[in-house]
């Protein structure tokens, strides 16, 4: 899912990560400990993924992580590529197996490259409630070695606990990107976030803007 996000899920300025429906940060994030993965070939393209992670303990107490499954499917064709994950009801430990937030996680994005620009859309449901739902999009365009862009994120039907609507209900996050190759492994970068003040209360940030700049080089 990570695909959707055209710029590439940055830590401190995503619009979809401080919200935590980037594809890095929602489905208890990206990285699971015991997990195996298996890829299909591409066929026509399209390509399909599974995933499980095995229990840390095996001591039957409510604090044991459980087993996990994700699935996740791709299609591109042209400029076109879709995507989507699902992760059936896999909280992080025992105890929270019959939680009433529990439910099923899924992500779906899409992606056109239209050539002088490409847009992205994508929509994420967290396994909790008190997580809601999240929808991102954004536009990319390049111009010579750089690609400029923006991309905006808001969560929804996120509910408390006890099913009342939550602060986190209507959060929004901006984010604005300028990226420079200056050689097909080493590129500049600088971007600017921003979210609105439910976001900032909601996530106990600091302020309601962030910048970053920096250079990244791929060995």
């Amino acid at each position: 899912m990570g695909t959707f996000d055209l710029n590439g899920t940055a830590d401190g300025s995503s619009a979809m990560k401080v919200l935590g429906i980037a594809a890095n940060g929602a489905f208890m994030s990206s990285r699971q400990s015991n997990q195996v993965q298996y890829a299909t070939p591409k066929l026509g393209g399209f390509q399909a993924r599974v995933a499980y992670g095995f229990s840390e303990t095996v001591s039957g107490t409510a604090g044991d992580k459980k087993d996990f499954l994700q699935l996740a499917a791709s299609y591109q064709t042209g400029g076109l590529t879709l995507g989507a994950a699902f992760q059936p009801k896999s909280m992080s430990t025992q105890a929270a197996v019959g939680a009433t937030d529990n439910r099923n996680g899924y992500a779906l994005g899409a992606k056109y490259n239209f050539g002088v620009a490409e847009a992205s859309v994508i929509y994420t449901r967290n396994e909790k409630t008190t997580e809601g739902d999240g929808i991102g999009i954004g536009i990319a365009a390049p111009i010579g070695a750089w690609k400029v862009g923006a991309q905006f994120a808001r969560l929804t039907n996120v509910k408390n606990a006890d099913g009342t609507k939550s602060a986190k209900e209507g959060a929004n996050a901006f984010e604005l990107f300028a990226n420079y190759s200056l050689s097909k492994r080493t590129a500049l970068y600088a971007a600017y976030g921003s979210v609105n003040s439910k976001a900032e209360t909601a996530f106990s940030l600091a302020r309601d803007n962030t910048m970053a700049v920096g250079v990244i080089h791929k060995f």
